[in-house]
């Protein structure tokens, strides 16, 4: 069963002859201060469209969303404050051992302390390459990549020019 109270496009057509007085989109120039008014006219249709429906830019409250959210910024934010402690421990305290003593507390507490026999254990910026939240695509010669040029990822600057060298070289033999 169709639902009447939609916006169709034939009131959303009506609503642009109404306040724009065009005979189409193609008279409506952006920025101009009837944009505004057909974005309200609109927006006043779909709220008497959709009865119940909140005010537009209505606060949305969920309690245990900004929980989370509160929560996932303190993890950073201490993630980060250790980090910073290390490096001011390392600079003006006991120096560089003392500093690392920071991280590996940050990490050890919760268990998150890297597994040296796992892959790419013992290349820390492999390692950070496949374990970061948004990893690029591998590099063909399988290491993970901390570059990306045209869709493919790179572990390394050579690799890259390898990969640039044939692609020039095929686009430069198409073109003969």
């Amino acid at each position: 069963m169709p639902n009447d109270n939609v916006l169709t496009d034939e009131r959303c057509m009506q609503i642009v002859a109404e306040v724009c007085e065009a005979p189409s989109l193609n008279y409506w120039k952006f920025g101009d201060k009837r944009v505004l008014m057909l974005c309200r006219a609109i927006e006043r249709e779909v709220l008497a469209a959709h009865p119940g429906q909140p005010e537009p830019r209505a606060e949305v409250t969920d309690e245990k969303t900004t929980h989370l959210i509160k929560t996932l910024s303190d993890i950073v934010h201490d993630q980060t404050v250790a980090m910073q402690s290390a490096i001011i421990e390392w600079k003006h305290g006991k120096g560089a051992e003392a500093g690392l003593s920071w991280i590996v507390n940050t990490l050890a507490g919760p268990g998150h302390l890297p597994d040296f026999d796992a892959p790419h254990g013992k290349h820390a910026q492999f390692w950070f390459n496949a374990n970061q939240a948004n990893p690029l695509p591998a590099c063909f010669c399988g290491n993970p990549s901390s570059s990306l040029w045209m869709g493919q990822g790179f572990c390394c600057d050579d690799h890259y020019r390898e990969a640039k060298a044939k692609y020039d070289a095929t686009r430069s033999g198409d073109a003969s």
